[in-house]
């Protein structure tokens, strides 16, 4: 599935109405029109998205989980990897336009839960890009933290919380900064350092013969 950004088309087309979040609200509508490969091989859609489940699946419920999302990505020939755990569900899929939309839809349709989820869809990924095998796995974590059981905090025992964003104030201009009362001293010329003078010798040179 990975690719070096050589391998990437350089005509991608953002679509804003892509970009949005879907969570309760519609997903975004089939492509209009999709170009087939040399191969003659449409594009395919992928899929980002995890949901935590509060509170978490029982064993009975985990296990009826995992089934139920296996089955579903077959029926609508869903190819990836996943993480199936008691707090939730974590996926990276890619299948047809219209069956990761009918994968996603029937999340919802099973429980409502996954109305709250934010399906990230990419239309348009080549065909030769797409997994080869649907692996959803169980897994203790939805993501490996470490924190299985009751390491792992509730959702509903965070204090966070989100806020609206403050206006925006518009900006001051710059103000100058005040003029010292007293100017300052000038700085003193750079001090120099010369070499000691050697006194000059008074004696004259002797010759020296050699017998």
């Amino acid at each position: 599935m990975a690719s070096s950004s050589a391998d990437r088309p350089r005509n991608h087309k953002v679509v804003p109405s892509a970009a949005r979040s879907v969570a309760h609200s519609a997903l975004p509508p089939l492509p209009a029109f999709q170009k087939r490969d040399a191969r003659g091989n449409l594009p395919v859609t992928l899929v980002l998205f995890y949901q935590y489940i509060e509170p978490p699946w029982t064993v009975a419920e985990h296990k009826e989980a995992l089934k139920f999302v296996i089955g579903l990505g077959k029926e609508h020939g869903i190819c990836g990897r996943g993480r199936c755990a008691q707090e939730g569900l974590n996926c990276s899929l890619t299948g047809s336009a219209k069956g990761i939309r009918a994968f996603c839809e029937g999340l919802r349709k099973w429980n409502p839960v996954f109305l709250e989820t934010d399906f990230k869809l990419t239309d348009g990924v080549p065909h030769a890009h797409r997994f080869k095998a649907l692996t959803i796995n169980k897994r203790e974590e939805l993501v490996a933290y470490g924190l299985a059981g009751t390491k792992a905090p509730a959702l509903s025992s965070s204090r966070a919380q989100v806020r609206a964003p403050r206006p925006c104030q518009p900006c001051q201009p710059c103000q100058p900064l005040p003029a010292p009362a007293t100017p300052l001293p000038p700085l003193p010329p750079p001090a120099t350092t010369r070499a000691p003078r050697l006194p000059r010798s008074t004696s004259r040179p002797t010759s020296t013969w050699l017998p």
